[in-house]
C-alpha cells in the first residue's frame, strides 16, 4: 500500500514522524512525504536574529521516504501524483494545505533586506517600506521579528506593512509592535505570501471551496473522495504542540485506512496561534486570547517541544 504526504509545514514533518514509528514498519505498507525540502524552520524561535534553525527532517524519518520535489500535480481520480522527478501512484494521499516559508525563500528575503538596508543607509533621510503581502501566522511571525532585528540595528526610516486581519486584537498586537497596516508607497520591497508545496489548482478533481481550499469534511476528508485527507488551509495556525495533536489524530486516522476501519469524525480543535515581538506575545488558541505572561507561558512550552525536538535532528 502507498501512502503519499504532500507538504512543507510542521504538521506535515510530525505526521511523518508519528507514522514512521507505526504504520510505516508494516512491511505492506510504503510510505512518502513530498516536501521542496528537506529543512524546517520555526520563526518563533528567533533567538539568533534571522539566523534560522532548522530541523533535519531527513533524519528523523527511519521508515518514511523523504522525496524533496515540487509537485506538479495531482489526479485525485486516477490516484497518482506527478513531481518534477516522477509520476507516483497512491494508494492513500495527505494534503497539507498549510503554508510556510521554506529555508530557501527566507534566505532570499533575508539577501533582499541587507540590500534594501544597505541601499538606505547610503542615502541618509531617505525612505522605504518592507510590504508583506501574506495573511498568514508565518507571514506575521517573520514581520515581527524583521521589525525587531531593524530596531536593533537602529534602522528607524524602513516602514514594514501588513494587510489588516478580521482580528481586532491581532491588529492592535501587530500595531504594537511597530507594523503599519495596509500598504506603504515608498519604495522597497515587496515580500509575497508564504504557500502550501501544492496548489488547489494543481489537484485535479478536488472541490475548492470560494477561499480556494480543499473542502473536506468532519472526518478530514476531502469531499468525494474516501482515500485523500486533507489538512484545512487555516493560516492561522503556527504553534508545534497543536499540530502535534493533529498530526496524532491524521495518523489514527490513516492506520483505519489501512486496516479498513470506519472512519471517526475527528476533534480538531481551532486556531493555534502564536506571535512574539519586541513589545510582548499574543497567542489565540481556539476562542482563547491570551497576552502578557499567560501568552509567553504558551509559546515557551511550545518552543520547548520544538528545541527537544532541534537537539534531536538538527
Amino acid at each position: 500500500m502507498n501512502i503519499a504526504i504532500i507538504g512543507d509545514s510542521p504538521f506535515a514533518f510530525l505526521l511523518a514522524r508519528e507514522l514512521d514509528q507505526d504504520v510505516a514498519r508494516h512491511a505492506h505498507v510504503d510510505i512518502k512525504l513530498l516536501t521542496r525540502e528537506d529543512r524546517l524552520a520555526n520563526l518563533l524561535d528567533h533567538r539568533s536574529g534571522t539566523a534560522w534553525k532548522t530541523i533535519n527532517k531527513r533524519s528523523a524519518l527511519r521508515h518514511v521516504a523523504l522525496r524533496a520535489e515540487a509537485v506538479k500535480s495531482v489526479s485525485l481520480r486516477e490516484k497518482r501524483l506527478t513531481t518534477t522527478k516522477e509520476i507516483l501512484p497512491y494508494d492513500i494521499l495527505v494534503v497539507d494545505q498549510a503554508p510556510h516559508f521554506t529555508s530557501e525563500e527566507l534566505s532570499r528575503i533575508e539577501a533582499s533586506i541587507h540590500k534594501l538596508i544597505l541601499a538606505v543607509k547610503s542615502k541618509p533621510k531617505s525612505r522605504a517600506a518592507i510590504n508583506f503581502q501574506g495573511e498568514d501566522a508565518s507571514t506575521w511571525q517573520l514581520a515581527l521579528l524583521i521589525k525587531g532585528w531593524l530596531g536593533k540595528q537602529h534602522i528607524q526610516d524602513v516602514a514594514l506593512t501588513i494587510p489588516p486581519t478580521q482580528n481586532k486584537a491581532l491588529n492592535d498586537f501587530l500595531k504594537g509592535n511597530g507594523l503599519m497596516l495596509g500598504r506603504s508607497k515608498d519604495p522597497g520591497i515587496t515580500v509575497a505570501p508564504c504557500s502550501p508545496v501544492v496548489s488547489p489548482n494543481k489537484l485535479k478533481g478536488a472541490h475548492i471551496d470560494r477561499l480556494d481550499c480543499v473542502v473536506s469534511d468532519a472526518k478530514a476528508l476531502a469531499k468525494g473522495y474516501r482515500d485523500v485527507l486533507v489538512r484545512s488551509g487555516d493560516a492561522s495556525t503556527n504553534l508545534w504542540r497543536a499540530e502535534q495533536t493533529r498530526a496524532k489524530l491524521f495518523s489514527s486516522q490513516i492506520a483505519r485506512l489501512v486496516e479498513n476501519e470506519a472512519l471517526r469524525p475527528l476533534e480538531l480543535e481551532g486556531a493555534a496561534l502564536g506571535l512574539s515581538g519586541n513589545n510582548g506575545a499574543l497567542t489565540i488558541v481556539g476562542s482563547s486570547q491570551n497576552t502578557g505572561l499567560r501568552a509567553k507561558t504558551i509559546i515557551g512550552l511550545d518552543l520547548a517541544f520544538w528545541r527537544n525536538l532541534l537537539r534531536r535532528y538538527h
